[in-house]
């Protein structure tokens, strides 16, 4: 059966009201035409009437074809006309539209300035604009927890897209987190693997992230793998029992106090565990 306006405006006594309710109950998902029926107001005339019964019925409509449009577009199933602004569709819609910045392969590769999504720590994904200045934050510095989850992240891209060298780039990170740590932590929320090398397009060097979250240059790994190779143990308390445990493979000094690794092992606090 069809439920068009002309069947609307034909309302009458030949049809009680607990049939038109059921009858519409299907077309109408928020109740609107029983809520009409069960306070019907008295109008001067039949084609006020109508005329009424004819906005209620098309705003209902309307409000019907924009879920299902919503829905289609992908928009959170909770949206609601009356407690969202088209203001807020909007900006939902665009943030779903845009290039997220992440790792792929462990390969950070932001082409250009301009608007992205990015991945929070405990805010989930929010809209930043990457520019050659700050950095424009799509949030409300009222709702101060947020606003600080996400200031830290846009610094954090800020430090690795900079274009300078890997050394300043690690100096620069540690000087805006006073964990470092958590800029580990971050790095790995937007899809960097920890243990493992990464890059970031427009930086020759290579970074290390460990499994603790410490981001290293290829020249700090360096130096602290010379402090344990490079020099007679023996002098320094150990003897030809100790062990030195790097990533669950057992090493001895040799005859002359000295620890032989081989050159891929990375040797960072992290990794290590010594028996004396």
């Amino acid at each position: 059966m069809s439920f068009g306006i002309d069947n609307l405006l034909r309302i009458g006594s030949s049809i009680s009201r607990e049939t038109y309710k059921k009858q519409n109950n299907d077309l109408m998902g928020y109740g609107s035409i029983n809520k009409l029926l069960d306070n019907r107001t008295v109008y001067k005339s039949e084609s006020d009437k109508n005329k009424a019964l004819r906005n209620k019925y098309m705003e209902c409509e309307r409000k019907i074809k924009n879920r299902s449009i919503m829905k289609n577009m992908g928009v959170n199933n909770n949206f609601s006309p009356k407690n969202q602004s088209i203001d807020k569709l909007k900006e939902n819609i665009e943030e779903r539209n845009l290039e997220e910045i992440s790792f792929k392969n462990n390969v950070l590769d932001v082409k250009n300035h301009g608007k992205y999504k990015v991945k929070t720590l405990m805010h989930g994904y929010t809209k930043i604009n990457i520019t050659n200045k700050e950095n424009v934050l799509n949030v409300d510095k009222k709702d101060s927890c947020r606003y600080e989850d996400v200031l830290k992240t846009s610094r954090l891209i800020k430090c690795l897209t900079s274009g300078k060298s890997s050394t300043e780039i690690v100096n620069d990170i540690r000087s805006n987190f006073k964990d470092f740590k958590e800029a580990g932590i971050r790095l790995q929320n937007m899809g960097c693997q920890c243990g493992k090398y990464f890059q970031v397009r427009g930086c020759e060097d290579k970074l290390f992230l460990d499994t603790d979250g410490m981001i290293y240059t290829n020249d700090e790994l360096d130096k602290i793998k010379k402090a344990y190779t490079n020099k007679n143990l023996f002098k320094s308390g150990y003897n030809d029992k100790s062990e030195f445990i790097i990533d669950n493979v057992k090493y001895k000094l040799d005859k002359n106090g000295y620890l032989n690794i081989p050159d891929e092992v990375i040797c960072t606090p992290s990794r290590i565990t010594i028996k004396k």
